[in-house]
């Protein structure tokens, strides 16, 4: 495929997935598998980029069954917002300080356990595919296959994690969903220091070093403040929901 095709495929699908916003409510586990077995085969492969964006839009219109239009509408808040984020970042060793740690405790906290993972895959789905929504202005499958790739691919236990500790922090207490949060990230590190170790031969202590002590006070700003604002937005989405009822 010449890489003006390429270029055009990942464009559309970008397209249809922001517009649809992946519909797909059958887990976050089988969206990424279809999602991502779908674009990336259609790039590899060659396939003519109307083929891809015809099978997306028939994966898309399968979930829109399945799924409320306020949840789509939401998923697509969330992806939209880490997509914003992502980009934004302060150079910091290998691993640059970026604002989509915090987009994605929002996710999860805001979306829940499962929607909140289905808005991380989209965003990654997005990146994937060519879209410059990854730290840097960057884009594609070689960076989620790079050394920094496992703490993207984090990012989805860490929003699951999150979700988790906001729907229950009622019942078992506010300090849970902190603390969830803090095991969503501990996750995270762990996928991604993994991975970087993998790359680049590194041992364990200079891999903490370089990709995890340097972020931690700023990990834990970013984990009070989406606790202090969950509940608010929260509540301002629902009454925003009611109102266009």
């Amino acid at each position: 495929m010449e890489t003006k095709n390429i270029t055009q495929s990942a464009a559309i699908a970008a397209l249809i997935c922001a517009a649809g916003m992946l519909a797909i409510y059958v887990g976050p586990i089988p969206l990424l598998l279809a999602t991502g077995a779908v674009c990336l085969a259609g790039l590899v492969l060659g396939q003519k980029k109307d083929t891809i964006a015809e099978k997306l839009h028939l994966l898309i219109e399968k979930g829109r069954k399945e799924m409320k239009t306020k949840d789509m509408t939401l998923i697509a808040m969330m992806a939209a917002l880490i997509c914003v984020a992502g980009p934004l970042t302060i150079p910091v060793g290998p691993i640059p300080l970026s604002l989509a740690t915090f987009a994605v405790y929002l996710a999860g906290s805001v979306l829940g356990s499962k929607k909140g993972t289905i808005a991380v895959g989209l965003y990654l789905m997005i990146g994937i595919i060519g879209v410059p929504v990854f730290s840097g202005f960057s884009g594609g499958f070689q960076k989620l296959a790079g050394v920094t790739g496992g703490y993207l691919v984090g990012y989805l236990p860490c929003a699951y994690m999150s979700g988790e500790g906001a729907e229950k922090r009622e019942r078992i207490g506010w300090w849970y969903h902190p603390l969830m949060m803090i095991a969503g990230t501990a996750l995270l590190y762990l996928v991604g220091t993994v991975n970087f170790m993998l790359h680049t031969g590194n041992g364990l202590g200079a891999a903490l070093a370089l990709c995890v002590v340097p972020f931690l006070i700023g990990d834990a700003v970013k984990i009070a403040g989406a606790t202090l604002i969950t509940q608010t937005l929260k509540k301002a989405i629902s009454v925003r929901m009611k109102n266009e009822k």
